[in-house]
């Protein structure tokens, strides 16, 4: 039986990372209480369900750049997620990782008819 990644993240170097996070986007703003992270564990599609190892809610632009370039020294795989809407099971925490939650950023800061995108900022 293959342990999910939440699980195999212990010990001083996942304190290390989550203190890190936690100096990134503040500390009432890294979510790792299992009875919290309970509401991360699927989208809309609930018929899948898994625990990240921790959630991060960036308020800005900045903090998401942080957060990832924070991940990927560590080798931790991300999960972005905007509300927990979509129906495809595409934002699960499969092999646990961070998870970064979009719901802070309600701010558009720039749109460009040219370009089918946006800047958002929280």
């Amino acid at each position: 039986m293959r342990l999910p990644y939440y699980h195999a993240m212990t010990g001083p170097a996942s304190k290390s990372l989550i203190d890190s996070l936690r100096e990134i986007v503040g500390a009432d703003h890294v979510v790792t209480k299992p009875e919290e992270l309970l509401v991360y564990e699927c989208d809309a599609y609930t018929l899948e369900k898994h625990l990240p190892t921790a959630v991060v809610l960036p308020g800005n632009t900045r903090e998401v750049e942080a957060v990832v370039k924070l991940c990927a020294a560590h080798q931790v795989p991300i999960i972005p997620r905007g509300a927990g809407t979509s129906l495809s099971g595409a934002v699960l925490a499969v092999d646990g990782g961070i998870m970064i939650a979009l719901t802070r950023m309600t701010r558009a800061t720039a749109a460009h008819s040219s370009k089918p995108d946006a800047s958002t900022h929280g």
